[in-house]
């Protein structure tokens, strides 16, 4: 969310949580001024609950599956450059400060998403071609403070190709999550679509030669080389 949206719903909050008491209390017919101390009060507690769900912090956690029908070191070498997941993820808007070999562990960049927001992502763990570990800590700003996310990738040799299990976690405010939560249904159709766009672009890698279409937003295709260079 955009600092600029996200100030503006405080606002909008604030008001409604200081004029609607107000508003009741006059419409039952309570005097002005204890209407005026009830919105005031409900303002305050409003106010009150915002702060401390900024500073309490919890835990979220989500895990999904995905099989791919290409061997695990193909998989492992696409997930392990930072610079394949602009194309697969519509939120990331550049990737730089690149520091240390792709993959390995220590290795660092910053991506900026599109509302604004810097995840400062490093390598914590690698295990080629089987494991892999990002922890990102987004930059913390005046009206928020920063999210700490691990993702976990581990992946597995199946009949079909790689089985690729994906655990991520994040630590972040209480009024971050309640945010989170709303948007839940939308959250999780884009991570369906960034997985399939992944599997797509890696499966037609791995054909000889080949390309394939893969989504590049809704409704829309675009033929992949399998000799496509990373960007960046």
């Amino acid at each position: 969310m955009r600092l600029r949206t996200l100030r503006l719903l405080v606002l909008v909050v604030l008001a409604l949580a200081f004029s609607l008491p107000v508003a009741i209390a006059i419409l039952a017919g309570v005097p002005r001024a204890p209407a005026l101390w009830a919105g005031l009060a409900v303002t305050g507690a409003v106010s009150i609950a915002g702060i401390c769900g900024s500073l309490v912090r919890t835990t979220m956690v989500r895990e999904v599956r995905l099989t791919i029908a290409a061997p695990p070191e193909r998989v492992y070498d696409a997930i392990t450059d930072p610079r394949t997941a602009s194309r697969w993820n519509p939120t990331i808007l550049s990737l730089d400060g690149f520091a240390g070999e792709p993959g390995a562990v220590g290795s660092q960049c910053h991506v900026r998403l599109v509302n604004g927001a810097v995840l400062e992502s490093e390598v914590v763990a690698a295990e080629p071609p089987s494991r892999l570990v990002i922890r990102s800590r987004t930059r913390p700003s005046r009206p928020r403070r920063s999210t700490v996310m691990e993702l976990e990738r581990t992946l597995a040799t199946t009949p079909e190709g790689t089985e690729v299990r994906a655990r991520r976690v994040a630590r972040l405010p209480l009024l971050a999550r309640a945010l989170a939560g709303l948007r839940s249904s939308s959250d999780q159709r884009l991570a369906r679509w960034v997985d399939d766009r992944m599997r797509a672009e890696i499966e037609a890698a791995a054909e000889p030669g080949g390309g394939r279409a893969i989504p590049r937003g809704p409704g829309e295709h675009v033929a992949v080389d399998a000799h496509e260079r990373p960007l960046g």
